[in-house]
């Protein structure tokens, strides 16, 4: 969506693949910085968000990661079925949550 808009206000393809290799470059860093952190010990609660359960609970690619950061940041419209159908994916590596959703209904 912000790319479509930066298309809109440059009137230029180049600028919307210039920022998404910026943001892809970004969040691999952020990737990089949290595996180096999990890999010497440290773990930050703050940092409990998206990427770092994919990280920890996943065995997606590097390719796999970005795009789906870059999808549920970016999708529009998509991004309540894809977040649905992701949860429901990952809903399988935490049957302490499986077991509230049970014992909730």
């Amino acid at each position: 969506m912000i790319l479509s808009y930066l298309h809109l206000i440059f009137g230029c393809p180049v600028y919307n693949m210039q920022s998404r290799s910026i943001i892809l470059k970004f969040i691999e860093r952020k990737m990089e910085e949290r595996i180096a952190e999990t890999k010497g010990g440290v773990e930050n609660l703050e940092d409990d968000d998206l990427l770092g359960w994919v990280l920890k609970h996943s065995n997606l690619s590097t390719e796999q990661i970005l795009d789906l950061i870059l999808s549920l940041l970016f999708a529009g419209h998509e991004t309540s079925s894809v977040s649905i159908a992701l949860a429901i994916y990952f809903l399988q590596a935490c049957p302490g949550a499986i077991q509230q959703l049970k014992v909730s209904n």
